[in-house]
């Protein structure tokens, strides 16, 4: 339940949402690819959930995996026939790095009253070169995320996130560990 609330709702719901509600700023494969993860790992919830929940699952289920044709019902589904394992170890480091960016660029705007719908005129993200490569890679999705219309990275060895506003603009800087 932890997981569902702080990690799937919390994070994975709210990354994914630039790709799914503005489609047409993505490429077709990482939108077809977000679909897909999404429907994945939304199925396995609602597996997780089926024991403790069976009939909000089961009518989820209906609603949106039925017509697939995996099982007439949610808790004829199995774990085994259809599950694949997935493993991206070079994901890993770039994950965290998104998500310390976003959960630095939401604790900034938390704390200031900001909706995390404010744009950011400019983020500056004080990292080493190897956390700029990594990040760039994710870039055309954070940017879109936490709404900010410049990034741009420096290096400096010390340092504190802020967030300030400068003639009706949102500015953020984001020291990264």
């Amino acid at each position: 339940e932890q997981h569902f609330w702080s990690d799937y709702c919390d994070n994975y719901l709210e990354f994914v949402k630039p790709i799914l509600f503005k489609p047409e700023q993505y490429s077709t494969e990482l939108v077809a690819a977000t679909r897909a993860t999404l429907a994945h790992v939304t199925f396995r919830m609602l597996q997780l959930f089926a024991p403790c929940m069976p009939f909000i699952t089961e009518h989820i289920y209906q609603e949106m995996f039925a017509s697939f044709g995996i099982a007439t019902s949610l808790h004829r589904t199995t774990f085994v026939a259809v599950q694949k394992r997935f493993v991206f170890e070079e994901a890993l480091p770039v994950m965290a790095l998104f998500g310390q960016v976003v959960d630095v660029v939401r604790k900034l705007k938390s704390e200031h009253n900001v909706s995390l719908k404010t744009a950011l005129t400019s983020c500056v993200i004080v990292c080493s070169k190897e956390q700029e490569v990594l990040l760039e890679s994710v870039m055309p999705i954070i940017a879109p995320l936490i709404g900010a219309v410049t990034v741009e990275y420096v290096r400096a060895s010390a340092g504190t996130s802020e967030l300030t506003k400068s003639n009706e603009a949102w500015y953020a800087t984001i020291v990264l560990a």
